[in-house]
């Protein structure tokens, strides 16, 4: 909910999502620390505290994050997410949806294949069914 947060203001320009001295952007940089701390660190991310840490250490603005997990729109977004996963019938991850949910690459995929997806989805003339 913390991510969704911070995602709905990024996706409503209230946070600009830039490049870190990481070099991912601000909001894959947040998701990173959220997993170190949880993973290597062994700090308790579902305590709000905790959250809140790293939106002050990313000088984010905590009282609009607070704002969008108390009136719904965090819970909002990541209800939409899961409409999304049951429409595509997202199994797990990675799962690559393309061309309107008419393609579906899963699991372990080989990069040379979804390039080759990606490519026909974008160079293909009009009108002309995908091989792919």
């Amino acid at each position: 909910m913390f991510a969704k947060a911070i995602e709905t203001l990024i996706q409503d320009e209230q946070i600009e999502n830039t490049k870190q001295r990481s070099g991912r952007i601000l909001y894959d940089e947040i998701l990173w620390q959220l997993r170190d701390r949880y993973f290597s660190k062994a700090i308790n991310i579902g305590l709000l505290q905790q959250q809140m840490n790293i939106a002050e250490e990313f000088s984010l603005p905590c009282d609009a994050i607070l704002e969008r997990l108390h009136n719904g729109q965090a819970m909002a977004a990541m209800c939409n997410d899961n409409e999304l996963k049951e429409k595509y019938k997202v199994e797990g991850s990675p799962t690559y949806v393309m061309n309107e949910g008419r393609q579906k690459l899963y699991g372990n995929v080989g990069y040379k294949i979804i390039a080759a997806n990606i490519d026909e989805l974008l160079n293909r003339p009009q009108g002309i069914a995908s091989w792919c």
